[in-house]
C-alpha cells in the first residue's frame, strides 16, 4: 500500500530539480502516512516503520516520539525497538543546538511517559530532567513541563523525587 501510494509517478521527463522535488515530497509522504497509521494503532506497521526510520535517520526523533505515543495509548511494550535506536537516543541528548530541539524536547517528554507507563520511575526522571535540561538552555517553558513534573509528583520514589528538586535547585 505504501509502495503503491509513495511510487506513485508522473508522466514526461522531469529535470534534476523537479525530480528532487517529486522525491521530497514522496519521502514526507510516507513519513506522515506510517505516523497517521501508527497513531491509529496499526501496530502490524510498527516494524516497516522502524526499518523505514533506520534508511532516513533524520525522521527518528519524530518518528520514536510517534511510536512512544501510540505505545502508551494502546498498550505496545516496544523496549526493543528503544534498544535498537539507543545510540542515536544519546545522540539527541548531546544535540541540544540543533534545529530541533522541539523534537527532541518531545522525544524525551514522550519517552518520560513511556518509562512510568512501564513501572520505571528512575529512568522516566532521568528523561524528565533531559527535557528539563534542554528546555533551560533554550530559555523556554513549555507547557508539558507541569504535566512532566507531575508524573514525578505522583511517583513514590524517592530517589527520583530528590533528583528532580536538586535540577531546579542548579
Amino acid at each position: 500500500m505504501y509502495q503503491a501510494i509513495c511510487g506513485v509517478g508522473m508522466g514526461g521527463t522531469l529535470n534534476e530539480a523537479e525530480e528532487q522535488v517529486i522525491q521530497e515530497f514522496k519521502h514526507k509522504a510516507q513519513m506522515n502516512l506510517f505516523a497517521l497509521e501508527i497513531e491509529m494503532g496499526q501496530e502490524d506497521l510498527l516494524e516497516e516503520y522502524v526499518s523505514f526510520l533506520h534508511k532516513h535517520p533524520d525522521e527518528c526523533v519524530k518518528g520514536l516520539t510517534t511510536i512512544m505515543e501510540a505505545a502508551v495509548r494502546y498498550g505496545w511494550r516496544i523496549d526493543r525497538i528503544l534498544h535498537t535506536f539507543s545510540e542515536q537516543a544519546v545522540g539527541f541528548a548531546i544535540e541540544s543546538g540543533s534545529s530541533n530541539n522541539d523534537e527532541i524536547y518531545h522525544y524525551f517528554y514522550q519517552r518520560a511517559m513511556y518509562e512510568q507507563w512501564m513501572g520505571r520511575p528512575r529512568d522516566a526522571v532521568e528523561c524528565i530532567l533531559q527535557a528539563l535540561r534542554l528546555a533551560h538552555k533554550l530559555g523556554r517553558v513549555f507547557q508539558e513541563v507541569c504535566c512532566t513534573v507531575g508524573i514525578v509528583a505522583g511517583s513514590r520514589d524517592e530517589g527520583a523525587n530528590r533528583a528532580v528538586s536538586s535540577t531546579f535547585e542548579e
